[in-house]
C-alpha cells in the first residue's frame, strides 16, 4: 500500500499523461504517414484474423456501435473495409478488410513497430524488463 496519496496521484498522472502522449504521437504519424488513425487501425488489425460485425468490434474496442460505425464508414469510404451479409444471420452485416486494407494494416504494423522501438530505446534492455513485470503487475478488477 502506498501511504502518501500524493504518490498515487503523481503515479496514476504520470500513468494517464504517458498514455495520452503516445497516442498522439501515434495518431500523428499514422495519419500523416497512412491517412488512417489509430482509432481505424486498431478496428484494421481486429480485421486482420477475422470478419467481425460492428458491435463485435465495439465489444472489442470498448466503444460504442456508434464510433465503430463512423470509423467504419470512414474506412469504406477509402476502400480498406467492406460489409457484407453474414452467411449464417442475414440480418446482419460483417466487415472484413479489402486488398487495399490489408495493404495499410501491414504498413501500420511496421509503422507502430518502428514507432515503439523508438520510443522504448530511451530505456536500456533493463529498464524495459523492469517496466514490463510492474506494468503487468497492475491489475484492474
Amino acid at each position: 500500500m502506498i501511504e502518501n496519496p500524493e504518490d498515487v496521484e503523481k503515479i496514476t498522472d504520470l500513468l494517464h499523461n504517458l498514455d495520452s502522449a503516445i497516442n498522439r504521437h501515434i495518431d500523428q504519424i499514422l495519419l500523416e504517414q497512412l491517412g488512417v488513425g489509430l482509432s481505424q487501425i486498431r478496428i484494421l488489425r481486429i480485421l486482420q484474423t477475422t470478419t467481425a460485425a460492428q458491435r463485435d468490434l465495439a465489444d472489442s474496442l470498448n466503444q460504442t456501435e456508434p464510433a465503430i460505425s463512423r470509423q467504419i464508414k470512414l474506412l469504406a469510404g477509402k476502400g480498406l473495409v467492406q460489409a457484407s451479409v453474414d452467411d449464417a444471420e442475414k440480418r446482419r452485416n460483417v466487415i472484413s478488410l479489402t486488398v487495399p486494407g490489408i495493404k495499410v494494416i501491414a504498413a501500420a504494423n511496421e509503422l507502430l513497430s518502428s514507432e515503439n522501438q523508438k520510443i522504448l530505446s530511451q530505456l536500456t534492455r533493463k529498464q524495459q524488463i523492469v517496466l514490463t513485470e510492474l506494468l503487468q503487475k497492475i491489475k484492474i478488477s
